[in-house]
């Protein structure tokens, strides 16, 4: 199952958490909207495919061989756009795969429909004996899968899943302390919980679902967990956090145990600094500081340019998917794999810039500071040319990668020619040729500020190798634009 996400471009598979005791498995898993969609679609489809509920048993309650698919924004993401995905893909897994879709949480047609467990009641086998207690699913058959039943699919804010062992086995005692805790038997706000059997170690659990740590924090839950536990005779064991959490959510935690009231919270130095924007490229860009300068942006603009054609290829690498293409395929493939390792290379050369730049002024100021011994003297301004030297590799080394990402770009082109494959990306194939030439014309004319300052004859041979891969770059620019306008954009 892992493999089905990992192999979806653009998704970051962040983990798996399987249970034997409930013979379910949690797969946490984030990307752009379109891409994470798409991941979750197969993911279904193979569940369909390898898991019968007729045969399968497990201590949590579940309708699907596919339970739910929650989207959870993040960033910038709002619930409205993940609600659209969600309903997005909610009409694809009804109409193409023939399965029962009910919208839940935030994407929920109807106020009934909201709450899993509402959707849950009677699980799998009652769903199949009598029919959906809440009435028709909002896409798909109105009967259940006869081995996959249904799947609740919609956006929701985050929700911690947390298990707490007791030192147990008594089901009662965990079920008991379940009953106390959540909310719907005045216990916690916008808590969840149920008394489980963890057989595999002859003890009982509490699955909680914390539904807004905001309202109630993790070490809230802890606490009354603690609390009920003691008064019936028993103590936590130890818990365990399934998918992930906010970090939001942790400091919270912290801020409850120090005893801080809202007022008094802002001191976690990552928020501060990623809140402020003062350490992104940008704005370090526009800092009144000497780095980084054109020559880290000279390598952002590169990057830019190769993440733009890995984008191309992995489009075209999908549509090939199940197309007897193969050699087009494997091409496509070992491009893409190039373009990758190429982008490593750039994000390094922009440090690489950015270090040798300020080696370089930091020998200039040395001599300048230096002009009262002359002995002094001698020695530190043998350090300018060294570091003139590093700071003119740097950009070089910039156009070197350059001319191999436009090398990729032809060979694209040309697997395009000789498979009559349709790019459909001619824009963004012509912009990574743009940026390229822009680039590459920003890390020439560093080198050639620095060459004054090298010794001859490195200064000729460097500005030879300049002069030889800026005019090999401009030749397949414009070799290889005049291509792209003839391909997508013909008079």
């Amino acid at each position: 199952m892992e493999a089905i996400v990992r192999s979806v471009p653009g998704v970051v598979f962040i983990r798996s958490d399987p249970n034997p005791d409930q013979n379910r498995t949690v797969f946490t898993f984030a990307g752009p909207g379109r891409s994470v969609q798409r991941a979750a679609f197969d993911l279904i489809r193979k569940a369909i495919e390898t898991i019968d509920l007729t045969r399968h048993r497990g201590t949590h309650p579940r309708m699907g061989a596919m339970d739910v698919v929650p989207f959870v924004p993040l960033g910038t993401t709002t619930m409205e756009a993940a609600s659209e995905l969600a309903r997005r893909l909610a009409e694809d897994v009804g109409a193409k795969l023939q399965l029962p879709v009910f919208l839940y949480e935030e994407s929920a047609t109807r106020a009934e429909r909201r709450s899993l467990s509402d959707l849950r009641r009677a699980g799998f086998e009652g769903h199949l004996a009598n029919g959906f207690p809440v009435g028709p699913p909002d896409f798909g058959p109105a009967r259940p899968h006869p081995r996959a039943g249904s799947v609740a699919i919609g956006a929701r804010f985050f929700i911690i899943a947390l298990h707490v062992i007791l030192d147990t086995n008594d089901l009662e005692t965990a079920k008991t302390v379940a009953s106390e805790i959540r909310e719907s038997a005045r216990g916690l706000a916008a808590v969840r919980a149920l008394g489980l059997p963890l057989a595999s170690q002859g003890l009982v659990q509490i699955a909680i679902n914390i539904l807004d740590y905001r309202v109630t924090s993790i070490t809230k839950v802890m606490d009354r967990v603690r609390e009920e536990a003691r008064r019936l005779g028993t103590t936590v064991l130890e818990s365990e956090l399934i998918g992930v959490v906010p970090r939001e959510a942790l400091a919270g935690a912290v801020w409850d145990l120090l005893r801080l009231p809202p007022q008094r919270r802002e001191r976690v130095i990552e928020d501060a600094v990623e809140k402020s924007g003062a350490f992104s490229f940008t704005e370090r860009l526009a800092a009144a500081t000497p780095t980084p300068g054109g020559g880290a942006a000279a390598a952002r603009t590169g990057l830019h340019a190769t993440s733009l054609l890995r984008m191309v290829t992995g489009l075209t690498l999908n549509r090939l998917k199940g197309d007897s293409k193969a050699g087009a395929a494997e091409t496509l493939s070992a491009i893409h794999e190039e373009t990758t390792d190429l982008s490593k290379k750039l994000r390094d050369l922009e440090i690489a810039d950015v270090e040798a730049f300020e080696n370089l002024l930091e020998a200039n100021r040395s001599v300048r500071d230096s002009k009262g011994g002359a002995a002094v003297l001698a020695v530190t301004e043998g350090s300018v040319p060294a570091a003139a030297r590093a700071a003119t590799e740097v950009p070089i080394q910039m156009l070197q990668r350059f001319e191999q990402a436009l090398q990729l770009a032809a060979k694209l082109l040309e697997t395009a020619r000789r498979y009559a494959l349709s790019l459909r990306a001619g824009g963004d194939l012509g912009a990574a040729i743009e940026f390229l030439r822009a680039a590459s014309r920003t890390a020439s004319l560093n080198v050639q500020i620095n060459l004054p300052q090298l010794d001859m004859p490195i200064a000729g041979e460097m500005r030879r190798t300049q002069e030889r891969l800026e005019a090999t770059i401009e030749e397949t620019c414009d070799r290889l634009r005049a291509e792209v306008v003839r391909r997508y954009a013909p008079s």
